[in-house]
């Protein structure tokens, strides 16, 4: 007990030394501000409306017990992201302390276990999932999953059913916290086999119903979120990758994973995908090397049951992520293997061990070491890639080639920072890799109309309308800058087509109201029309937003409403002048003074901003 205690400390000790870094890191662009930092629900703590949220989007797809950790993050740190990221930090020590625990207790095997642990800690294909604090559901869900473990190790060895009840309340519990929890079952088989062994005790039909209520479970969370990812909008349409690419993209991955497990070099937070084509000259290797490992699993899974038990661990983590993945952006993530890699381990350390001889143990021992060094060393200097948005995105670009992804993304963070013109070189740089990829040339569109580049910035939206006349956004850009060269009746067109495309589109009821009432002098139903515009954007924000709410004071005034007029423009100013926004105030009240005075407004048709 007293050698396990002290391979714990050293482990945990080790851990934090490697991930200190991430306390000096910030949040970053992607998911942090949806999860944490612009989020309402998320930002005021374990608050009770927060709370009935998180529990509510379980129905959805979602999983409260990761909302609930960012929510108790809020509490105790605010949004200072040092806290943040220190929880996942503890939180990958305590899985690193778990795992060493129940593969120890299994195995019986306190060195090795403690080297699977070791290399679990320190390799830099974990940092994605410690460094990046949008994900911390992976964090959370291991750790229930690694308690679920244990759990069925007491279990096997005592039973009863107090003790399987315990694996399924941490097994429910870490489906709350994330979708890779879902893969529990077929692990607790692989156990089953290999190191527990109940295989030779019970027969197998025996241990599969055995399994069937926690099966039951994760056929219901992979339910739910299949349902959520469908209705999320990737980079390629899922309707036009086949199955032919999933299936391609599957090998790849997996044996790409394996490759940075032996060489982890060129990590980034993002690989490109092959854009819908078949990469045939990674899916034979890839498939050559899948089929090799399988074989010899399968070979010597007599004499060491390890390998096929390690090899089926690692697939069948894997493979779900992989193909929940691929229908969005990423053709692969390193925050995936974060689980699957100890199958990997397990094979490699029981493998090299029990093919070394007596005499060749001390040797092994210090290889391993220099091996544990080297890729803590590695760790430490990845964390630092996660200091900012923009350390991230150059990372990236450094490491992969074609990345149009962090071309773009880097754009926006220098756009974000007033580097506009560096940002538009990386804007035009993601559109000559991916011209079909919508985002950075509707970007690009924006930041030329805003530079009064807008012979350009037209031809950039016109070419994204060409390729995705349905996008609401584009229209709403292209308004913006037909608006800007003066040709109001074409931004009008455009307005009026996006709130076909999305009746409810707050931007574009607003600025054709607002147009509709200042341009010129309006005809009765054009009036008419723009306070039926400005009142259901008054309505969908609710009423909280000041340029909307000088909108609708316009579209009073040209009625002849002149106290609601005056009313809804005070309340504009209000708002306005509490989000410190007193050049918007300013001008409300010009124009609150025509409505007091019985006055409508009709001047200039811009966009106020």
């Amino acid at each position: 007990m007293r050698r396990k205690l002290g391979i714990g400390l050293l482990l945990a000790v080790v851990t934090l030394l490697v991930y200190a870094p991430a306390a000096r890191n910030g949040f970053v662009v992607l998911n942090d501000p949806s999860y944490v930092v612009n989020n309402p629900h998320v930002r005021d703590g374990l608050a009770p409306a927060g709370v009935r949220w998180a529990w509510a989007s379980f129905r959805e797809g979602g999983y409260p017990l990761a909302w609930l950790s960012h929510m108790l993050d809020c509490q105790l740190f605010g949004l200072k992201p040092a806290g943040h990221h220190l929880m996942n930090v503890l939180l990958h020590v305590l899985n690193t302390l778990l795992l060493f625990a129940v593969l120890s207790r299994m195995t019986g095997s306190a060195g090795r276990s403690a080297f699977v642990a070791a290399l679990f800690a320190v390799h830099p294909l974990q940092v994605e999932s410690v460094a990046w604090v949008a994900a911390r559901r992976d964090l959370l869900g291991s750790f229930f999953g690694f308690l679920a473990l244990g759990a069925y190790a007491a279990y096997s060895a005592k039973g009863g059913w107090g003790r399987y009840l315990l694996v399924a309340a941490w097994f429910v519990l870490g489906l709350m916290s994330a979708p890779m929890v879902m893969i529990l079952p077929l692990v607790l088989l692989l156990l089953d086999a290999w190191p527990l062994q109940r295989c030779k005790l019970r027969s197998w039909p025996v241990l599969v119903a055995e399994k069937l209520p926690l099966v039951l479970l994760s056929l219901a969370m992979a339910a739910l979120t299949c349902a959520a990812r469908q209705k999320a909008a990737g980079a390629i349409p899922a309707e036009n990758l086949t199955a032919g690419y999933r299936l391609a993209g599957m090998a790849v991955a997996c044996a790409s994973y394996i490759g940075k497990m032996f060489w982890p070099r060129g990590l980034a937070v993002f690989y490109p995908p092959p854009g819908g084509v078949i990469p045939w000259g990674g899916v034979l290797p890839g498939a050559a090397i899948l089929l090799a490992m399988t074989t010899l699993a399968v070979l010597v899974r007599r004499s060491q049951p390890h390998m096929l038990m390690g090899w089926l661990w690692y697939l069948g983590a894997l493979l779900p992520a992989i193909a929940l993945a691929l229908p969005g952006e990423r053709a692969m993530a390193d925050r995936h293997a974060y689980v699957p890699l100890v199958g990997l381990f397990i094979m490699i350390v029981w493998g090299v061990a029990e093919a070394a001889s007596g005499r060749g143990q001390r040797g092994l021992g210090v290889a391993g070491a220099v091996v544990l060094l080297a890729l803590a060393v590695q760790a430490h200097a990845q964390v630092g890639s996660w200091r900012s948005s923009e350390t991230l995105f150059r990372r990236a670009l450094a490491v992969t080639a074609d990345n149009w992804f962090a071309e773009y993304a880097l754009g926006n963070v220098l756009a974000a920072d007033g580097r506009v013109d560096e940002a538009i070189g990386h804007y035009r740089e993601a559109v000559r890799i991916q011209p079909g990829y919508l985002e950075p040339r509707r970007q690009l569109g924006l930041v030329l109309s805003a530079r009064a580049q807008t012979d350009e910035a037209l031809w950039q939206y016109m070419e994204a309308l060409r390729r995705r006349p349905d996008d609401i956004r584009v229209r709403l850009g292209l308004a913006a800058t037909l608006l800007a060269m003066d040709r109001p009746e074409e931004a009008m067109e455009q307005y009026r087509e996006a709130l076909r495309l999305d009746p409810n589109s707050v931007d574009a009821l607003n600025n054709l109201a607002w147009m509709l009432v200042t341009g010129r002098a309006p005809a009765s139903a054009e009036r008419k029309a723009a306070l039926d515009y400005a009142g259901r954007a008054a309505a969908a924000t609710p009423r909280r937003d000041p340029v909307v709410l000088d909108t609708l004071a316009a579209a009073y005034a040209a009625n002849g409403h002149f106290k609601k007029a005056a009313e809804t423009a005070r309340q504009a100013i209000d708002l306005a002048r509490g989000g410190g926004r007193n050049a918007l105030a300013a001008e409300i009240e010009q124009r609150l003074a025509l409505y007091e005075k019985g006055r409508a407004w009709n001047g200039n048709p811009g966009i106020p901003e």
